[in-house]
């Protein structure tokens, strides 16, 4: 028969150990989903849609992608230390945007877009940790 000091498997103070090891796996992950998805959104300039085409009209953009809802540009010139890219809004419906693109021989292409950067794998990964313990 154990005895009160005993830490068997059946002890309180094992259970413990478990959830507490779960929960910093847990805080862990957060952090570096949360520090990734700063670290992704800082790296680009956000512009209002004409500024955009004001900028492309000046023969200041290199490259256009269409992503989703999103439109990045690059600048042309500027170093690639993440402050040349610029992010903005896609305006539905605006079909003078892709003209004015072709009239100033910006290069442009559409992706799709990319699950990870919404965030929705944050989501995923939270009930599957759960589900693991």
């Amino acid at each position: 028969m154990a005895s009160e000091g005993d830490n068997g498997p059946e002890s309180p103070q094992n259970d413990f150990s478990r959830w507490w090891i779960a929960a910093l796996g847990l805080v862990f992950l957060v952090v570096v989903v949360g520090l990734t998805q700063f670290a992704w959104n800082q790296r680009e300039e956000a512009t209002s849609w004409t500024e955009l085409k004001a900028l492309v009209a000046d023969d200041q953009i290199e490259k256009v992608t269409f992503e989703g809802e999103w439109v990045r540009a690059v600048r042309k010139g500027e170093e690639r230390d993440g402050k040349s890219l610029i992010q903005v809004t896609r305006v539905q419906g605006d079909e003078s945007f892709i003209a004015l693109l072709e009239s100033h021989g910006v290069e442009y292409t559409a992706v799709q877009p990319n699950p990870c950067a919404s965030g929705s794998l944050t989501f995923l990964l939270l009930p599957l940790m759960m589900l693991a313990l």
